[in-house]
């Protein structure tokens, strides 16, 4: 029986799990960038001196409940043998401890001698520092190692290395280079004349956007939530010009309900979110109770199921608010609305973790 097609398969994924198969099958593909990307990993660590081979680089390795996203297994310049575990960020942040718990499988593979040294790169779109010490097992250091990157480096990385390879070994590496550009993760080099425009204005832009949030729709919010951080109340933030959002949690910071505005597209959405993470214990039962709701709302709410953080929203373009009469109140009174779809939601769900009031 014939098997499935990788691109079959890669149609499941979220944008997380779909970027590291992508990554992970492009240097797969060709030795030379293969090599050159490990040398780009090490060449900042003193423990690693040079790459003389590549054994093997694999995606989603399992340890038990563990599975870094990219486990590559290599040999330094002195021969000596080096395992690399990379966790990879588009549309979350680390979550459960995840950096100390790979540093630690790195650590066991290096006290039974099954390696020699350990590195455990943290790779990110958004910025996201990280202090080693609260990551690499104590007394340790030397072993294994910790560093960070961002994509926006390796999309760096990747244009640099593009001229070293021959034309026919450039289409793949090209085409995760515009891949990366057309999701946000290169990194910009000037400015154009639009960003100045857009940031003269953009102190006014963030006081439309809070006036459409504040009030009712922010009350709304914090009575569906009144969650752990903030003590309850609604917090904004302007995420890497992606995201304008408050939210609030349901019962703890990672079961929560959010609105707010995306600026993916050429136009940006207004949206209402809910959701978890997968940390959360009833993170499944969550989801489930989303999707129900989901079939029995179709067209006004979809299920989210791109990222880690699962669960469902409405979202409206703010060009269809164009030609309405009073723009802000009609986007504050959809907001509502389906917020209001929301109360109904959690009343139809008493079994999910709501904090009581």
């Amino acid at each position: 029986m014939r098997g499935k097609s990788i691109f079959t398969g890669l149609l499941s994924l979220g944008p997380e799990d779909y970027l590291t198969e992508i990554f992970v099958r492009t240097l797969k593909r060709d030795p030379k960038l293969r090599r050159a990307f490990v040398e780009y990993l090490v060449r900042e660590h003193k423990e690693i001196e040079g790459v003389s081979e590549i054994e093997s680089i694999e995606s989603q390795p399992s340890y038990g409940g563990d599975c870094p996203d990219v486990e590559i297994r290599a040999l330094d310049g002195r021969e000596r043998r080096i395992e690399i575990f990379i966790e990879s960020k588009v549309d979350s942040r680390e979550h459960d401890k995840q950096l100390p718990r790979y540093a630690s499988l790195l650590d066991t593979s290096v006290r039974e001698g099954k390696v020699d040294v350990g590195l455990l790169v943290y790779l990110t779109r958004d910025y996201d520092p990280k202090n080693e010490d609260d990551i690499l097992p104590t007394g340790n250091h030397v072993q294994v190692e910790f560093g960070q990157k961002r994509w926006s480096d390796v999309h760096k990385w990747l244009i640099a290395s593009l001229p070293t390879l021959d034309a026919a070994e450039r289409a793949w590496p090209k085409e995760l280079a515009t891949y990366l550009e057309d999701n946000a993760m290169d990194a910009p080099t000037r400015f154009t004349p639009d960003n100045l425009e857009g940031l003269s204005k953009l102190p006014d832009t963030i006081r439309v956007l809070e006036a459409c949030l504040d009030g009712e729709p922010s009350d709304k919010l914090r009575s569906l939530g009144n969650g752990v951080r903030n003590e309850g109340t609604c917090s904004s933030n302007l995420l890497n010009g992606q995201v304008f959002c408050y939210w609030s949690g349901c019962d703890r910071a990672d079961f929560w309900v959010e609105i707010g505005f995306h600026f993916r597209d050429e136009y940006p959405d207004v949206y209402v979110w809910i959701g978890a993470l997968p940390k959360h214990p009833l993170q499944e039962k969550i989801v489930q109770a989303t999707r129900e709701h989901v079939a029995l709302n179709v067209g006004r709410w979809e299920a989210d199921l791109r990222g880690e953080a699962k669960g469902m929203w409405a979202k409206r373009s703010l060009l269809s608010f164009i030609n309405e009469g009073d723009q802000l109140d009609d986007l504050r009174r959809w907001v509502i609305d389906r917020l209001e779809d929301l109360d109904a939601f959690k009343a139809n769900h008493p079994e999910l973790p709501w904090r009581k009031q």
